[in-house]
């Protein structure tokens, strides 16, 4: 589908128009232009914004917005699910800041993959739960306080003790944590910050297919 068929859809997001987008979605899907297509424009555009933040060309909140537009056409349109793996995420209590969470698992989402979000204050064993029962390529969880600490690691050695660790790649985040922290525990990588994670999720779905 040439980039004629997608003008605009793009442009909305970044302008953080969300009836705007809206409007010109709907517009497309009516003309025929495959909702994957369209997909893989917002999730171009997605980068984009990214890199803006990481470059200091954008602020914060312009980053969040884009993260909540993009999440809210992904519920309202039927997008094709992400293709490149599975990610669990959830933030370790005790604590209920989201902010962090919530980008990340957007732009996991613009990146191709299926993100199942756990929420806050996601209790260890809801961790373990979502690797056995629902195939989760990566466990990623997010501490902003220091008492999170042990119940990653306790996570992470629950996923020995129960045959699970050679299923599922681990990645840790949060202001809590640090690269230093993660390698201590045993986690398979660290980010800390969204377009981070994104890069790393990549690269351990690359590492699991070999």
């Amino acid at each position: 589908m040439g980039n004629k068929a997608l003008a605009g859809i793009g442009e909305k997001l970044e302008e953080l128009n969300p009836r705007g987008l809206g409007e010109a979605i709907k517009e497309k899907l009516a003309t025929g232009v495959p909702p994957a297509d369209i997909k893989k424009s917002l999730s171009k555009k997605m980068a984009e914004i990214g890199k803006k933040y990481v470059d200091g060309e954008i602020y914060l909140p312009r980053a969040l917005i884009a993260s909540e537009i993009f999440e809210e056409v992904l519920e309202e349109f039927d997008f094709p699910k992400g293709e490149l793996g599975k990610v669990a995420i959830g933030v370790v209590g005790p604590e209920i800041h989201e902010v962090g969470k919530n980008m990340v698992a957007a732009w996991l989402r613009s990146a191709g993959f299926e993100v199942l979000d756990l929420g806050v204050l996601v209790p260890p064993e809801r961790f373990i739960e979502v690797v056995r029962e629902e195939g989760a390529d990566i466990l990623a969880m997010s501490a902003r306080l220091s008492p999170a600490i042990y119940a990653m690691s306790w996570v992470l050695r629950r996923l020995k003790t129960e045959g699970l660790r050679g299923n599922v790649k681990v990645i840790i985040g949060g202001t809590a944590v640090s690269e230093e922290i993660a390698k201590e525990m045993g986690a398979d990588s660290y980010a800390g910050d969204f377009m981070k994670a994104v890069d790393e999720c990549r690269k351990l779905i690359r590492e699991e297919g070999g």
